[in-house]
């Protein structure tokens, strides 16, 4: 079962100033629902008056809170719409329009939302068991289940190929594989449980870098150091066009084998395909 609290613990970019567990944590889930004629402050229809409906609350909802966590639900699942700092808000009376009694309005004037899970923004989808309006929880281990997470093919690089020695991608379909894991999962699985030697063509003059890639994340953690960095920390590949580069796998196998193995066959590539004499390899 994987939950909400699950994918934020799987993100690298948190704001320094984001807590999500303990007893100094300030970040909440908000559930949104009103009558569904309402179209001016649905999310689907009009994003800003829904941005300016959640600012203003009638209640505690967010003491001690600086970071919200924005869901649009139905029925039992809810829909993540954005990721929200608050700022300070402003605190006047209003008359409730039912019972008459004057009740605390807090308005946030300053809430802005932020590229924080913009990945998963009207994609990810958990179970809301308790619907109520505009209902804000904590985020607790074990609670707030995903639902499902909807696909976006415009962020997918393609099939995974059948075999291993059909794998060809470029730099900038490597750089949408990780931007888009989720629109990429089959490579994921695959990528994060294989491990084995690969092969970057630098297709500008036809030199080639061998590597091999091994560990708990196989070729999935190796290959996104390239993804980030270009180079990946390698001295042949620096001061090259990243974007001319082009990766394969020479050998791939399950995340089992030992490291020393797959360096030795590894070495042997290099020998082989003499990376080391008139490539890009350096040992």
């Amino acid at each position: 079962m994987l939950t909400i609290n699950q994918i934020l613990k799987l993100q690298t970019d948190f704001p320094s100033d984001m807590i999500i567990e303990g007893k100094n944590r300030n970040t909440k889930l908000m559930f949104h629902k009103v009558d569904p004629k309402r179209i001016d402050i649905n999310p689907h229809f009009h994003l800003n008056g829904f941005q300016e409906f959640q600012k203003e609350h009638h209640n505690t909802f967010f003491a001690n809170t600086s970071y919200i966590l924005s869901f649009w639900y139905e029925g039992k699942v809810a829909e993540f719409i954005g990721t929200y700092r608050l700022g300070l808000p402003t605190i006047d009376k209003v008359k409730d329009s039912k019972t008459g009694i004057l009740r605390d309005r807090f308005f946030f004037h300053q809430m802005e939302e932020i590229n924080f899970l913009t990945e998963f923004k009207n994609r990810l989808i958990i179970k809301w068991t308790n619907p109520s309006a505009n209902y804000g929880r904590w985020i607790e281990d074990g609670k707030f289940e995903v639902y499902s997470i909807k696909l976006k093919s415009d962020n997918n690089i393609g099939k995974l190929p059948k075999n291993y020695y059909e794998i060809n991608i470029n730099f900038r379909e490597l750089q949408r594989l990780f931007d888009y894991s989720i629109d990429n999962s089959e490579w994921h699985n695959y990528l994060t449980n294989r491990s084995g030697v690969y092969l970057i063509l630098d297709k500008s003059d036809g030199q080639q870098y061998i590597g091999s890639a091994y560990g708990v994340q196989g070729f999935w953690g190796r290959w996104q150091d390239y993804a980030t960095t270009g180079d990946g920390g390698n001295k042949g590949l620096k001061n090259k066009d990243f974007n001319n580069f082009q990766f394969s796998i020479l050998f791939e196998t399950l995340n089992t084998l030992d490291k020393e193995k797959i360096i030795d066959i590894e070495s042997k590539f290099k020998n082989n395909l003499g990376t080391k004499v008139f490539g890009l390899n350096n040992n």
